[in-house]
């Protein structure tokens, strides 16, 4: 693959290898966590909770970079699976608090963490620690260029940002 100005041209760009990985991993949660009635799209928010829990559903959402609606419709699920409870916060009646049941804590450590911990194996089979470390530097970095990027265009209207991008590829030409 070859590199043009700040476009990739070849085979595959990075957004359709980013699209293969993830389109893997998620196949492979399914198939690990199938009996278990736990979507790869639910595990992100309760492997979100397990690391910080009792947070609100708007900071869970910016955590994930879910928009609002597809967090509550997610957390309306879970919630119905007995995986997590909201609790009105004390400091501030309008907001929720978001908290994994017991049995999504059961279910982490026995299902979802080991199940993720073997998918992430498979993904870096091969790889040194050097490279592990190098592969997740550049991915943490790609992903806080586009999340700048997304902070400085989420503002503007569709139309602008697009605009924007056609100018930009343009004088790559």
């Amino acid at each position: 693959m070859e590199r043009r100005g700040e476009r990739w041209v070849g085979e595959h760009s990075l957004g359709d290898l980013a699209h293969f990985i993830i389109r893997s991993l998620v196949q492979l949660h399914e198939i690990y966590t199938r009996g278990h009635g736990i979507s790869a799209g639910h595990a992100i928010f309760l492997h979100q909770l397990w690391r910080r829990e009792g947070i609100t559903q708007h900071e869970l959402s910016r955590l994930l970079a879910v928009g609002g609606a597809a967090s509550a419709a997610a957390l309306r699920r879970i919630e119905d699976m007995f995986l997590v409870k909201r609790q009105v916060n004390p400091r501030d009646q309008r907001e929720r608090l978001v908290f994994l049941t017991n049995r999504a804590h059961g279910l982490l450590e026995t299902i979802l963490i080991p199940a993720e911990a073997s998918i992430q194996s498979l993904a870096i089979r091969g790889f040194s620690d050097e490279e592990v470390a190098l592969l997740r530097s550049l991915l943490l970095r790609a992903i806080d260029n586009l999340s700048q990027e997304n902070a400085k265009v989420g503002g503007a209207s569709r139309r602008r940002a697009i605009d924007s991008l056609e100018r930009s590829l343009a004088c790559d030409q």
